[in-house]
């Protein structure tokens, strides 16, 4: 059974950003810094492998682009290597990026990014002492988790090594998948939610969240607000601030420009999501 901790009281930090935040791109990058901050204390206050730290000697930390990475910016990479620094913990990052399915209930995301290998893991190394951190800002149907752990098979990481941090997670609806997929690993999750099941342009998309009680609220585009995706500069300039946490080479940029660009005008919220750019 996949072991989920609750980190409750990022609650209030999500909901800032579907009450306000995802006005500006500014205001959802910085509701989210603090969302991947406080999901990475809870991780490691949580989680058994990460609370002495005495079976790991290197810790992989990355984003699944594009909310992911509003949750993993320099201030969590700092975090992590002053969590891990009394261990002697080497703390590698890397980027994923994941494509949702026709069908994602059933099949699971396809990764179209994926730089783990650059982050010097292979699938000859010993990875029995290594964590595994992947941030997401959301997950609904359990599609990208299930896309993840399949492109992480071929490295041989034992499933209880591998760690989700997420912002909003529809547990109740995807537990029964989790726990067949990948029953050992850990979900720290920063609220509960529910996904809206129906058919049409929200389908998918969270839109109940648990706070006490089941509370209705508009769907929110995260990759869209935390991006500012409008048009190819400002394409670029957020591939230029997700390389300040993942490192890129040419071909990297040069490949998510034209994957992200395909991205501007695709979401169905186009027009409840603002993309105003602040200083």
């Amino acid at each position: 059974m996949v072991h989920v901790y609750d980190a409750l009281e990022i609650t209030a930090l999500v909901l800032d950003f579907y009450d306000s935040a995802w006005q500006s791109v500014a205001s959802t990058r910085q509701v989210f810094e603090r969302i991947g901050l406080g999901l990475t204390h809870a991780a490691f206050r949580s989680v058994p492998i990460l609370q002495d730290l005495k079976l790991v000697d290197t810790i992989y930390a990355g984003p699944i682009a594009r909310a992911g990475c509003g949750l993993f910016r320099p201030s969590t990479i700092t975090l992590l290597t002053t969590l891990s620094a009394p261990q002697q913990i080497t703390v590698n990052s890397f980027g994923l990026g994941l494509r949702r399915t026709s069908n994602p209930l059933h099949t699971p995301a396809t990764v179209y990014w994926n730089t783990l290998q650059r982050a010097h893991m292979t699938e000859k190394d010993d990875l029995t002492k290594s964590v595994i951190l992947i941030y997401e800002m959301g997950e609904a149907t359990g599609s990208t988790i299930a896309g993840v752990v399949t492109a992480l098979q071929e490295f041989n990481i034992p499933s209880g090594n591998i760690v989700f941090l997420i912002g909003a997670a529809c547990i109740e609806q995807t537990r029964k998948r989790l726990d067949a997929l990948t029953p050992d690993a850990h979900l720290v999750i920063g609220s509960r939610w529910r996904y809206d099941s129906t058919e049409g342009p929200t389908q998918f998309y969270l839109t109940h969240v648990n706070d006490g009680e089941w509370i209705p609220i508009p769907p929110r585009d995260w990759g869209r607000c935390v991006s500012g995706m409008t048009d190819l500069a400002s394409v670029i300039a957020f591939i230029q601030w997700v390389a300040e946490t993942v490192p890129m080479t040419h071909q990297d940029r040069s490949f998510l420009l034209q994957e992200w660009s395909k991205k501007i005008d695709e979401s169905p919220l186009n027009s409840n999501v603002s993309t105003r750019q602040e200083p």
